[in-house]
C-alpha cells in the first residue's frame, strides 16, 4: 500500500492520494490560475 503526500501551493494545504486504491481520501488543497 503505497501512500502519496502532496503540498499545495498555500500554507498547510495538504491532499493525501492512495495509489493502491488511486482514490483521494482527504484533500484540502486550493488552485489558483
Amino acid at each position: 500500500m503505497k501512500t502519496y503526500w502532496a503540498r499545495g501551493l498555500s500554507n498547510d494545504k495538504t491532499w493525501k492520494l492512495s495509489g493502491s486504491s488511486g482514490q483521494i481520501h482527504s484533500f484540502n488543497i486550493k488552485f489558483e490560475h
